[in-house]
């Protein structure tokens, strides 16, 4: 019984072994495709032939990977930016049906708060909420129609 047992942690550790040694040693497609270890661009593209996702470096060298729909129009981009004084904080945006961007997620301020801002079709932030930078006390503001902006949460 003992000696099964043995063999049986043997053959199980050999198997992990040998799987992590084939995804270790192994090139995926991706490096596969690459030329002198450097790619400037990925683009993906689903079996009609239109684009639906590309990897490439934005303009300070920044990761920036774009998601696209199934005509091919962007919907989702992920990536840093590149401006100074926000360069290398992290957002995650969506796009509508015209391009327009009307969510964002984000890290914000030298703290990385983190924040939701919904916006309206002509960019304007109209609803946005998050946690203060410093305090992380959590705030959710809306912008009325005369362009005041109100803290729902203020006491």
């Amino acid at each position: 019984m003992r000696r099964n047992a043995s063999l049986l942690m043997f053959f199980m550790v050999s198997m992990v072994g040998g799987m992590l040694g084939a995804m270790l040693f192994s090139s995926t497609p991706l490096q596969a495709q690459r030329s002198k270890g450097v790619f400037s661009e990925m683009a993906v593209y689903n079996q009609d032939g239109v684009r639906i996702g590309l990897i490439t470096p934005g303009r300070v060298q920044q990761g920036t990977m774009w998601l696209f729909d199934d005509r091919g129009e962007f919907r989702i981009q992920m990536g840093t930016y590149e401006n100074p004084g926000e360069r290398g904080q992290p957002l995650i945006g969506m796009h509508d049906n015209g391009k327009n961007l009307r969510a964002l997620m984000r890290l914000h301020g030298d703290t990385d708060s983190p924040v939701i801002v919904m916006k309206d079709k002509t960019g304007y932030d109209r609803l946005v909420m998050g946690l203060r930078a410093g305090t992380e006390e959590p705030y959710l503001e809306y912008t009325n129609a005369d362009g005041e902006k109100i803290d729902l949460l203020k006491k």
